[in-house]
């Protein structure tokens, strides 16, 4: 398309929207001038079109471009004159797959200066995919690129934080909140125990700066077998089965969603009791996990998703019988987990992989038990968790998107042991835990157990 000076008054509309752009996927104002008070349209479907201003290009009005975010192209508007004035730019988004996070070019200036405002997005950063865009004039060629701007849409904020969700499956008991006074009790069990837990995080780092409030609910059911006892202590092995439920609202710079999480598994334990008071403990479990994920961008993501999580536990502690009543049980423990998420494309067009994370914690600890009543007992715990695991990734588009947890953590908890008849107790533990010099103060977890056993 050929023009002299043109002049697009308020509102006319000036459009190269041919189908495919009919004239080789380009118009050009040959040797003339274009002042833009209205509307410039170059939208047709398809993101690789360009109009070329041979002479000065005067902003005021809108542009109204097709953009592949997946593709890496966009329909652009190429100046060789001066540009002046500012122009609204109006996007949409033709991407049938999802976005890259990589720029893309959309007013072309040929090298000469253009001012730092000349062009502008009409609704501020847009959301595709998992990344968020802005408009942005390269410092060196003075062109105008559509960047990420360094965070995530909240479709990327959610996939960004669902491996630290996730990981709450992989959070093992320590053997007192499990079973507590198995020591001192001989022969078979059955038990059962509920466990709650409360959590306000936000990560150590993200791309995002998520945080997430959590709430994990479960049950878990045992039975314990003794072992042959000799004169050096004796072993007790059990066969566990667990389901729990962990829901997390998420928030982050661009804005909100949702994981909702079932699993269910089976485990197997094993403890060794010295006849010096001595322990050794021994955990493992396998869960099967089903996630609901929506973002406040793109509505609901996925529905069922699959993933599989493994654990390990080993735990150490003596128990010191003090002189004037009561016992010191100063303890470690080490917890491994793994949580294996399915690949897949969710319901908005993302490819996401959240792969294979580790996770490795330890915990050092120091309770202290001693008898209420005949019938009864009172505990108190202090516990230091440290997560040695680092960042945990879910890869979107072929970009690692990654979070890490608050590396260290304070405990305090009470609990105790109530004999309601021969062979039958409830027994349970409260606890508060903060993050330890953390950037944010808003680190903080509730988490509750409580059980009943019985002889068989």
């Amino acid at each position: 398309m050929t023009a002299g000076t043109t002049t697009v008054d308020v509102g006319g509309t000036l459009s190269f929207a041919l189908d495919l752009f009919e004239f080789g996927g380009a118009g050009i104002f040959d040797g003339g001038n274009l002042t833009n008070a209205g509307t410039v349209t170059l939208q047709n479907g398809t993101a690789a079109d360009t109009v070329t201003v041979s002479g000065d290009y005067t902003g005021g009005g809108r542009l109204l471009i097709d953009v592949d975010f997946a593709a890496d192209t966009a329909d652009t508007l190429t100046v060789q004159g001066a540009v002046s004035g500012v122009t609204s730019i109006e996007i949409v988004d033709v991407a049938t797959t999802t976005a890259s996070g990589n720029e893309i070019l959309v007013v072309d200036t040929d090298g000469l200066a253009s001012p730092s405002d000349a062009f502008a997005l009409a609704t501020g950063p847009v959301s595709s995919g998992a990344f968020l865009y802005d408009l942005e004039q390269d410092t060196t060629d003075l062109d105008w690129y559509l960047r990420s701007t360094g965070q995530l849409s909240s479709t990327g904020a959610i996939y960004e934080g669902l491996r630290l969700v996730l990981a709450g499956f992989n959070s093992l008991p320590t053997m007192q909140q499990r079973v507590r006074q198995r020591s001192s009790i001989e022969g078979q069990e059955l038990w059962v125990r509920f466990v709650g837990d409360r959590l306000d995080t936000t990560p150590s780092s993200s791309d995002d700066g998520i945080s997430y409030e959590s709430t994990q609910t479960g049950l878990q059911a045992g039975a314990d077998f003794d072992l042959e006892t000799n004169g050096n202590g004796r072993w007790v092995i059990g066969a566990t089965m667990q389901y729990g439920q962990i829901s997390a609202d998420m928030s982050g710079a661009s804005g909100t969603g949702q994981i909702d999480a079932d699993g269910y598994g089976i485990g197997a334990t094993g403890t060794w009791f010295s006849g010096s008071g001595m322990y050794l403990d021994f955990q493992g479990q396998a869960n099967w996990i089903s996630s609901d994920i929506a973002s406040s961008a793109a509505g609901t993501l996925a529905t069922g998703h699959d993933s599989q999580a493994l654990a390990i536990s080993s735990e150490i502690g003596q128990r010191i019988t003090l002189a004037g009543g009561g016992t010191l049980i100063p303890q470690a423990q080490v917890i491994w987990g793994m949580v294996d998420g399915d690949a897949m494309t969710d319901e908005d067009g993302n490819a996401v992989d959240p792969g294979t994370n580790d996770t490795l914690v330890t915990r050092l600890g120091l309770a202290y038990e001693t008898d209420v009543t005949d019938r009864g007992q009172f505990n108190a715990i202090g516990n230091i968790w440290h997560d040695l695991s680092g960042a945990q990734t879910t890869n979107v588009a072929g970009a690692d998107l990654s979070a890490e947890a608050e590396a260290t953590w304070a405990e305090i908890g009470i609990g105790g042991d109530l004999q309601l008849a021969p062979g039958q107790s409830l027994y349970g533990e409260a606890s508060y835990r903060t993050a330890l010099g953390g950037a944010s103060s808003d680190n903080q977890g509730l988490r509750l157990s409580a059980g009943f056993r019985m002889d068989f």
